[in-house]
């Protein structure tokens, strides 16, 4: 349960007994994240009257309380908003919900400007909701997928906005429910047919109305217009604020679009253990970084194919490969092959053991000569933090020799094709085997 006790900390239900200064700029979050960098920008821009809308589910309260109890005096009002479970899913009734309690916020803060993070599903309902009432939509940058529209063609973009029934689906739902009554074969027992009819008929009822696809059928001709935006990214914003403003006014129609770092204001605390991890480690500007990440892929592959590039770049270097892992998601065996790695390398290759620092803060403070990663964000962001850095992705290397046929590399290679698609449109990153 979340706890909220700070006095400028609500619920929609109790701001609505609360006045409210009209003509805010209100602004959406869901992620201690996102507190952090629109706090930023709101001391970078100087805006004042702000109101900070936290969503959450109760899936996860940690989150949503660490928020109400880190939240600055920038916010004249903090609301606290919870939604349904799993609110980027096709459901349209839990869809209903929210758009009424976006419209319910819209109505009793009166805002002149909403600020958002994202541009799809549930956010765009609430961007809907806020253009037809003339209020001024701001794009805030939240990593890559901000990006992740510029890898797609228009018809990519727009080919969930009308919702479609398969009859195929119709058909598997029927085979797995009612023509497992015997009344369908013309067997006898007519009685007892007809009861597991109905039982089956209502299973048939009830899975194929919940199916995803025929939710996105129900939102889609839904005749509310807020509602049916789930299902296509909202694009009409009137200002963006992004690390690449060239690359979003290309796929935004906002009119104005500024550059905000994400990572522009700099955290003391990030700096400190930043310069701790650089002391500690003795990483010099002569050395590589690697990032590596978790992907549904065949491990011990994996750790042979990087092998072989951390060979060939030591044979060309007189530096060392730092390894910055995934503590929360590296597989067992990827951590055991990276010690291995570490061990038969006379030092030259050692792992970061420590988490819970931004590894684009060592970039920056360390001045490292090369970043390389699969597709990691920091790729991106390497060449913001420090000017005269090289990023390289293994990305391509990744897809030329992983084994197709290897069952285990199915998801992670759809998933590395659709990863690089997103990196390829930087051009500070040379693609390695490309």
């Amino acid at each position: 349960m979340l706890h909220i006790n700070r006095s400028k900390a609500y619920t929609l239900d109790n701001i609505i007994k609360k006045k409210v200064k009209k003509d805010s700029n209100l602004f959406v979050i869901s992620n201690l994240g996102q507190l952090n960098h629109i706090e930023g920008l709101i001391r970078k821009f100087c805006y004042k009257n702000n109101v900070l809308i936290v969503v959450y589910t109760e899936a996860n309260y940690h989150v949503p309380q660490l928020i109400h109890d880190q939240f600055s005096d920038e916010f004249s009002n903090v609301i606290f908003l919870k939604l349904p479970k799993s609110p980027n899913s096709y459901n349209f009734n839990n869809l209903v919900k929210i758009y009424k309690s976006y419209r319910r916020v819209i109505l009793k803060v009166r805002p002149k400007k909403i600020f958002l993070n994202s541009f799809q599903h549930h956010y765009a309902v609430f961007a809907s909701i806020a253009k037809k009432k003339n209020i001024q939509l701001f794009l805030v940058e939240e990593g890559l997928g901000t990006y992740r529209l510029g890898a797609l063609s228009p018809k990519e973009i727009q080919n969930n906005q009308h919702g479609k029934l398969d009859v195929n689906l119709i058909k598997k739902i029927s085979k797995n429910t009612l023509q497992k009554s015997e009344i369908f074969n013309r067997s006898s027992k007519i009685v007892e047919d007809v009861n597991i009819l109905i039982k089956q008929s209502k299973i048939f009822a009830s899975q194929l109305y919940l199916h995803p696809e025929t939710q996105k059928f129900l939102i889609g001709n839904f005749p509310n217009k807020n509602i049916k935006a789930f299902l296509a990214p909202f694009l009409d914003f009137d200002f963006s604020y992004t690390t690449f403003p060239e690359k979003t006014q290309k796929i935004f129609s906002s009119a104005h679009h500024y550059f905000y770092s994400t990572y522009e204001e700099q955290d003391e605390k990030q700096i400190s253990y930043a310069k701790n991890i650089i002391n500690f480690y003795g990483i010099s500007n002569n050395d590589i970084l690697y990032l590596s990440q978790h992907y549904q892929i065949d491990s011990q592959e994996y750790l042979d194919i990087i092998y072989n590039i951390f060979s060939n770049l030591l044979n060309s270097s007189c530096g060392r490969i730092y390894v910055k892992l995934h503590p929360k998601n590296e597989k067992k065996e990827v951590f055991e092959g990276f010690l291995s790695m570490e061990k038969k390398s006379d030092g030259r290759i050692r792992i970061i053991r420590e988490s819970g620092f931004l590894i684009e803060e060592v970039i920056r403070q360390s001045q490292i000569k090369s970043v390389i990663g699969i597709t990691s964000s920091a790729l991106v962001y390497s060449c913001i933090m420090s000017p005269d850095i090289q990023a390289y992705s293994v990305v391509d290397l990744l897809l030329r020799e992983l084994d197709q046929k290897n069952k285990n590399n199915s998801k992670g290679i759809k998933m590395l094709e659709q990863h690089a698609q997103i990196l390829r449109q930087f051009n500070n990153i040379v693609f390695l085997g490309s």
